[in-house]
């Protein structure tokens, strides 16, 4: 049994929990019986993960990483003005995406940002690794103001986007998802554009306000 266990690897995991999903459509029922149905003991899963949501949110982390990597390969990348590297982030994670289309079918949550499942913390964080550097550089090339605290929003604002998107792409039944490479350019514009303004500070202005109406009540 331990020869077995130390001859399955992270990945292995992933890929086994993931025919799973794809065969049976939902988790596995415990990890006694996933690990079982390997050949090995549970001792040898949690050696690995501490739960399948654990596992899971690697599997979200990686679709970005893979995605930042694609991305540094690309020689002409560096040269983007801030808004086109977003754009180009949103295209490529969508392209890397398609090989995992049909797990993000059943289990992306959809945009939620208040309670959002745990299985997307890792996904979340690695998002703002890649997106608050980015703009904190639009910010030193004035591709966007400087407002103080409320800048520190703007890593969340990308990441609601970012949800949107992928919303958007899951339900998008349009040729080589045309609609979808439509609405990334007109997101990422628009996103821009409002930053550039003043609406966003009336906006957060608003959220802000009604958070408190809501504690109050």
């Amino acid at each position: 049994m331990a020869k077995k266990a130390a001859q399955k690897s992270r990945q292995s995991w992933i890929d086994a929990y993931l025919d799973h999903l794809l065969e049976e459509g939902e988790p596995p029922a415990s990890v006694y019986r996933f690990a079982k149905n390997q050949g090995v003991g549970e001792k040898a899963f949690y050696a690995h993960f501490a739960n399948f949501e654990s596992l899971e949110g690697e599997i979200w982390k990686s679709l970005v990483a893979d995605t930042v990597t694609a991305l540094q390969a690309d020689e002409d990348y560096a040269s983007f003005p801030v808004q086109q590297k977003l754009a180009a982030f949103y295209y490529t994670f969508l392209e890397g995406a398609l090989e995992y289309r049909s797990f993000m079918l059943l289990r992306f949550p959809g945009v939620q940002l208040v309670a959002c499942p745990g299985r997307l913390n890792k996904f979340r964080d690695a998002f703002i690794d890649y997106a608050k550097p980015l703009l904190d550089a639009a910010k030193a090339e004035q591709e966007i103001p400087e407002r103080g605290k409320l800048n520190q929003t703007y890593p969340g604002l990308v990441y609601a986007q970012l949800l949107f998107i992928i919303d958007f792409w899951l339900k998008d039944e349009s040729d080589q998802f045309q609609r979808t490479d439509a609405l990334i350019e007109k997101s990422v514009t628009l996103g821009f554009d409002l930053i550039g303004t003043q609406v966003v500070d009336s906006a957060f202005d608003l959220v802000r306000f009604l958070a408190g109406e809501l504690k109050a009540g």
